[in-house]
């Protein structure tokens, strides 16, 4: 198993960790991962349109894991990242939401 850090091009690294895992592990995205997103995202490190599209993407692989004692939130902000026609576009007060979350728990 191996866990997105989400420290360079997110898509790069999502499609380098499931080619490294092959068919037999899976890739993890923990509160960490998403931590470290939405803080680059606030530094302006990261479009939302990169977001997006990552968490587009992490949606539709089955060899996605998330993290068992987060999985709800977790499932919680990917949903509300890859769907911003149904919740919102992402703009800083979501993603300082899900970091207060993240940081501080439900």
């Amino acid at each position: 198993m191996k866990t997105i850090l989400a420290v360079g091009s997110l898509i790069e690294e999502l499609n380098q960790s499931l080619i490294e895992c092959g068919d037999k592990h899976y890739v993890l995205v923990t509160k960490n991962t998403l931590r470290t997103i939405f803080e680059r995202f606030l530094r302006g490190d990261l479009s939302a349109e990169e977001i997006v599209e990552w968490a587009s993407r992490i949606e539709l692989i089955d060899e996605i894991q998330f993290d068992k004692n987060d999985q709800k939130m977790i499932a919680d902000a990917v949903f509300e990242m890859a769907s911003p026609e149904i919740n919102g576009p992402l703009d800083g007060d979501m993603a300082q939401r899900w970091l207060d979350r993240l940081v501080l728990g439900d």
